[in-house]
């Protein structure tokens, strides 16, 4: 038995094939494919790449070099051609635009550059094999949708200098479990508090759902009013936020909500905690306390059945005065 490298010939992941099959299942997107026609496919892409350190489907960029796969502008990343199921983005880009690698199903790793400072929408839309990638700590903005679907991806390290999380950004990241950000408790708060001031931003959320659905699996998710859901916790366990543990009980003191939304607060919007079960309590100051019992809406299940006595009746999730 012979392995060879091959392309397959649906989604253009690079693969190692036995040539000695006629048939294979590509592993990527799960659709089957001539072995014989997906390994001339791979000689004619890779006879055609030149001036590149291509080694077992990985590109390697050293420094502000130039690649014919990247195109850059005035530091934002437009456009990439190549097809590496691992790959080290270019040390001179400081911002990656909107749907670069959207639905690359075969991209696996992703080396992001040191002075990274944005994330634009949908970026890595349906990467869905997307096992890794780390977050630089210049990073200050994630776009809407940017990781959704990616349900490979396992755990996320957000940077204390982070501070905006737009809508959906992680969607449907089913895989992911452990969860970590470098700032403090009240500065995650205030970065997953969707106030009136972002609430704009859903407008243009389907706008961009639409441009880039055909690239990953879209699940049950309703835009509008009616969803104000970062997903960042579809399955997640772990929350490490200033390399605490986050469980049990959460203090929330009114100081910290009053600096929300100028005062504004409302249960609805606040989404730091959405759908993280390891909580069991929130202790909360008497004004917002009683805000909390008056909306009656959960702060992690985000239904809105909060019994008088200060209980989720959907998940069970406490609601006491902070003393």
């Amino acid at each position: 038995m012979a392995l060879v490298n091959a392309k397959c010939t649906n989604c253009g992941g690079t693969l190692r094939v036995n040539d000695e099959n006629e048939t294979m299942i590509c592993p990527y997107c799960r659709s089957a494919f001539a072995v014989e026609k997906a390994v001339s496919n791979y000689n004619f892409v890779y006879n055609t790449v030149i001036n590149n350190d291509i080694k077992a489907g990985v590109v390697n960029i050293y420094g502000s070099e130039k690649s014919p796969e990247f195109t850059v502008e005035s530091g934002i990343l437009t456009a990439y051609s190549g097809e590496a199921t691992e790959l080290v983005i270019p040390d001179n880009v400081l911002e990656i635009g909107e749907g670069v690698f959207a639905g690359r199903r075969y991209l696996t790793r992703v080396q992001l550059p040191s002075r990274l400072r944005r994330i634009a929408d949908a970026a890595f839309f349906g990467c869905e094999n997307l096992e890794s990638i780390d977050l630089p700590d210049t990073l200050e903005s994630i776009g809407m949708l940017a990781f959704a679907h990616c349900r490979a991806l396992r755990a996320v390290s957000l940077p204390a200098r982070l501070r905006a999380v737009r809508w959906e950004a992680f969607h449907d990241c089913t895989g992911l479990e452990a969860v970590r950000y470098g700032g403090s408790l009240e500065d995650w708060c205030r970065l997953f508090y969707i106030g009136a001031d972002r609430q704009k931003e859903v407008a243009f959320d389907e706008a961009v759902y639409t441009r880039y659905e055909g690239r990953g699996r879209r699940t049950l998710c309703n835009y509008g009013e009616s969803n104000l859901y970062n997903h960042l916790f579809a399955n997640a366990q772990q929350l490490y936020i200033g390399g605490r543990l986050v469980e049990g009980c959460v203090e929330l003191p009114d100081e910290w909500l009053a600096s929300l939304d100028e005062g504004e607060f409302h249960p609805y919007c606040f989404q730091a905690f959405r759908g993280y079960r390891p909580i069991e309590r929130f202790a909360l100051g008497k004004k917002y306390l009683r805000a909390l019992r008056a909306a009656r809406h959960c702060f992690v299940c985000g239904f809105s059945r909060i019994s008088p006595w200060g209980k989720c009746l959907d998940c069970g999730v406490k609601y006491t005065r902070l003393r």
